[in-house]
């Protein structure tokens, strides 16, 4: 029986079939190897990378990259304002971009003039100088919420999710309405349970976002206790210059590190957490990418 059955499914194997998951297995290379690579780099003593820079399984271990930037007294705090500031910019992302999908669905006076004033900031940023000024003018310079309102608001997002309000029945509406509903309650207990798989896969695009971006921090923040991760961890990549490897000796008998590992480390460092949220999301990903699909 087993035989039968294998011989079936070998017969049911086309060219193609083997073509594309020879195409698929290289594409999943070139994307893992890097990463892999990468991570090699900050825990391989320099030395051996130089003698086989294209090792998959490393011989010897040497973390003293990591121990350089774990003993960063700033690292803790970065990864708390960069929490801190990733769930803010997410949360804040995810209610304007729901409300405006929803204004999106409405016809009232002015609504052309409305999509002109959303669409065109969002097509043609103003730039640095014009930012900073701002953020000066309204007292941000050197405060948190010059990283979390910036970029709130996703106007690509909320014409995706708009088409989705427009495949809602709007007997859904009608109905809560009857019944005394006003708007927001029809779009906290109607409308935003539906596109809930879509918001999870906003809100988490938008928490990476945030997550990753150093250069904000660099611009409006004055004090180290307030920067974001990334930001600590560039400043950090920037001081550490020595091209020694983690086997020499400095003058004063001191073990150094190599910057390249230095970076590497930080990478991994930042990237980490991200990695492990994704599998927890994967789920709302599907769902997000199926939502308002046409059923047959």
């Amino acid at each position: 029986m087993s035989k039968r059955k294998d011989k079936s499914f070998l017969d049911r194997v086309t060219f193609f079939d083997v073509v594309l998951a020879l195409i698929l297995t290289i594409g999943m290379f070139t994307m893992v190897y890097p990463f892999w690579n990468s991570f090699l780099v900050s825990i391989v003593p320099q030395a051996d990378l130089l003698l086989n820079p294209t090792m998959i399984i490393p011989k010897r271990l040497d973390l003293s990259a990591y121990e350089y930037v774990f003993t960063e007294s700033l690292i803790p705090r970065g990864f708390v304002n960069s929490f801190i500031i990733s769930v803010s910019h997410a949360a804040l992302n995810v209610i304007l971009t729901v409300i405006g999908a929803y204004i999106f669905t409405k016809k009232f006076p002015g609504q052309k003039v409305f999509w002109v004033f959303v669409l065109i900031p969002s097509i043609i940023p103003g730039g640095l100088i014009p930012s900073y000024i701002l953020m000066q003018k309204l007292h941000l310079i050197n405060n948190q919420l010059a990283l979390i309102l910036p970029g709130c608001f996703g106007w690509s997002s909320a014409l995706y999710m708009a088409r989705f309000f427009r495949s809602v029945p709007v007997e859904l509406e009608e109905s809560a309405k009857i019944d005394g509903a006003s708007e927001v309650r029809i779009v906290w207990q109607i409308i935003f349970p539906l596109v809930l798989p879509f918001i999870a896969v906003t809100a988490l695009n938008s928490f990476v976002a945030s997550w990753n971006s150093w250069y904000s921090g660099m611009i409006y923040m004055r004090s180290a206790n307030k920067m974001p991760l990334a930001t600590i961890l560039r400043d950090l990549q920037q001081a550490a210059k020595n091209v020694m490897t983690s086997d020499q000796m400095a003058a004063d008998g001191q073990k150094v590190v190599h910057s390249e590992a230095v970076r590497m480390a930080c990478v991994m460092t930042a990237t980490i957490p991200i990695m492990l949220a994704y599998p927890f999301a994967q789920k709302y990903f599907i769902g997000g990418l199926t939502a308002g699909a046409v059923k047959g």
